[in-house]
């Protein structure tokens, strides 16, 4: 660099001189040129104008602008006059002046240590550092960092070493060298390693865990999964900050593959092992066939399930469970003596891992449709009482009913246990008929139409029916199993009730009675509130209680009997509790 500034100096002092002379500058405009004009040039073209020392600069600035100051006034209007008057400038002086500027240069630019004018040599950069640098780069390992990054080492590297090789390079490059060399290493991106203790484990349905190991130098991993096999069809599926992930879009009925490699700001290590799983699949052709008022549920296995559960509803429930199928072979099961409406079934198949049963999605929803049979709005009737009853309690005895009830008798019919009944019914639960034909005691009649026996905390449904002329039927479950006359509920003032209660002090009752439903006069409403009109108390026992749940439209009737003398048959007026429905017509 300051050979060429000694060069370009050598080059143009002699033409701003000899330029300057014959324009009638003066020798002192000369110098001024030398100090000002020319080292001005020689800065800004060695690029070095910036590193000037403020006080240098503006003295370099007046320099010039009096070196222009005697340019305007040789250019201006009296200048004839004065180049008249002037001398006529020497070659010689000029040349003198060209030679005596080119010295005053070299002693400027040589300096000496002894007052003599011997020039020193130019003062050699201190490449140490770079040397240190260059070797510290050259045992960088190439497989440890990403590819562009080694990339942008290789050309700092490269253009360091071009540095160190220049024997005139100054300290200025020497020192742009080293620093970039250093930034280029520091900026490699580490290569980061391999995740490993890979784990895949199906949660059912279609979501599958995949956890591992981190792996060094990761900021994140990317997952791949295929469906085709443990080599080929792989897909990235996500990109996550953590060692796990949960896939919710797995296909069923396929074996899916899963690997991981972790990643570092744009660079890849090593992909993980790959692990598996089955995702079960629903069962699939699944049908629901109706024989009388049976239902055979009916599909096909779901390959490695263990076993199968179906669900079943009906109108305006919801799915419960309704079998278990233990076997992975086992593919039908039947369903029997339904009631009348619509049965809804699903199916869905299961897996067994760790003791837990991990499920699939539920196959397609179908359906069989039985016969409602005899109902309050098909069956002709003068007054009519139906709904559903389910009875537990403890003790010997306890029954849940619906009534017909006058002032002076009534017929009920519903559930009831008895464990002192008369052979063959003790101790069982059967469908009963009391029909009452005054309040005096002794006057009740009992009959078990249909000998039907029932099972305790089952819900079953019940109906009763008169017409005008107090000749009456039962339905079981929508099923006429039985008869009855009593001509005074056609001819007195009725009321239709709910009732529940238990045998003895001491005996428990918990009845529930749901979706009940009234007839007066040979008229069903069911826009009536609840479709039986209102309903009031009809407290006989003060152990037994109601509530009532109208999101679930159910009545339950609970509590334990006491202070009664005798039984339910002594002291029937004592040992119920009643809720009773007034005819909207009376």
């Amino acid at each position: 660099m300051k050979k060429r500034s000694k060069l370009l100096r050598r080059l143009l002092v002699p033409v701003m001189a000899v330029t300057l002379a014959l324009s009638g500058v003066p020798a002192q405009g000369v110098q001024m040129a030398e100090a000002a004009e020319i080292d001005e040039v020689m800065d800004t073209a060695s690029g070095r104008a910036d590193r000037l020392e403020p006080e240098e600069e503006a003295g370099r600035a007046k320099a010039a602008e009096q070196v222009f100051e005697n340019v305007e006034e040789v250019d201006g209007e009296d200048a004839p006059e004065r180049m008249e008057s002037a001398e006529e400038p020497d070659a010689e002086d000029a040349l003198q002046g060209i030679e005596r500027a080119e010295k005053a240069d070299t002693t400027d630019t040589a300096g000496t240590t002894d007052g003599t004018d011997e020039e020193d040599e130019p003062k050699q950069a201190d490449k140490a550092a770079l040397a240190a640098a260059i070797q510290k780069a050259e045992g960088i390992q190439k497989a440890d960092y990403s590819a562009e990054s080694w990339e942008n080492l290789q050309e700092a590297l490269a253009a360091a070493k071009e540095t160190y090789s220049e024997t005139d390079a100054d300290q200025y490059d020497v020192d742009d060298a080293v620093e970039n060399l250093e930034a280029a290493m520091e900026e490699l991106v580490k290569v980061p390693g391999k995740p490993g203790s890979v784990k895949v484990i199906w949660k059912g349905k279609k979501k599958v865990s995949v956890t591992w190991k981190g792996a060094s130098d990761a900021t994140g991993y990317q997952v791949y999964r295929s469906f085709k096999s443990k080599s080929s069809g792989f897909k990235q599926i996500a990109e996550v900050g953590t060692t796990s992930y949960t896939d919710l879009a797995a296909t069923p009925g396929k074996t899916a593959y899963y690997k991981i490699v972790a990643v570092n700001d744009g660079a890849q290590g090593a992909f993980s092992s790959v692990k598996s799983t089955y995702v079960v699949k629903a069962p699939t052709k699944v049908k629901a066939k109706l024989s009388k008022k049976t239902a055979t549920v009916s599909f096909k296995a779901s390959t490695k399930a263990s076993g199968y559960e179906i669900w079943s509803k009906t109108d305006k429930k919801s799915y419960k469970k309704a079998a278990t199928l233990t076997s992975k072979k086992s593919v039908k099961k039947q369903f029997k003596n339904l009631k009348g409406g619509t049965h809804y079934y699903k199916v869905r198949a299961y897996k067994k891992s760790g003791g837990k049963k991990i499920y699939s999605d539920f196959g397609k929803e179908v359906k069989v449709v039985v016969a409602l049979g005899s109902t309050i709005e098909n069956t002709n009737s003068k007054l009519a009482i139906e709904g559903d009853i389910k009875l537990s309690g403890t003790g010997t005895g306890y029954h849940a009913k619906l009534v017909m009830q006058t002032p002076h008798s009534a017929v009920s019919f519903g559930i009831q246990y008895d464990q002192h009944a008369v052979a063959p019914y003790t101790g069982k639960a059967m469908a009963l008929i009391e029909n009452v034909s005054s309040n005096n005691v002794g006057e009740q009649t009992y009959s078990r139409p249909g000998n039907k026996s029932l099972k305790l905390n089952k819900t079953y449904h019940y109906m009763i029916t008169v017409d005008e002329q107090g000749n009456g039927n039962v339905y079981l479950d929508y099923e006429k199993i039985g008869s009855f006359s009593q001509p005074n509920l056609a001819n007195e003032l009725c009321y239709l009730r709910i009732e529940a209660c238990a045998r003895l002090n001491g005996d428990s009752v918990k009845a529930t009675f749901s979706n009940v439903k009234c007839k007066w006069n040979g008229v069903y409403n069911p826009s009536a509130p609840l479709g039986r009109g209102q309903w009031s108390e009809w407290k006989q026992n003060p152990g037994l209680n109601y509530k009532y749940d109208q999101k679930k439209d159910s009545f339950q009737i609970y509590g334990t009997v006491q202070g009664i003398n005798g039984d339910w048959d002594s002291d029937y007026e004592s040992v119920s509790y009643c809720l009773q429905f007034q005819s909207p017509y009376y």
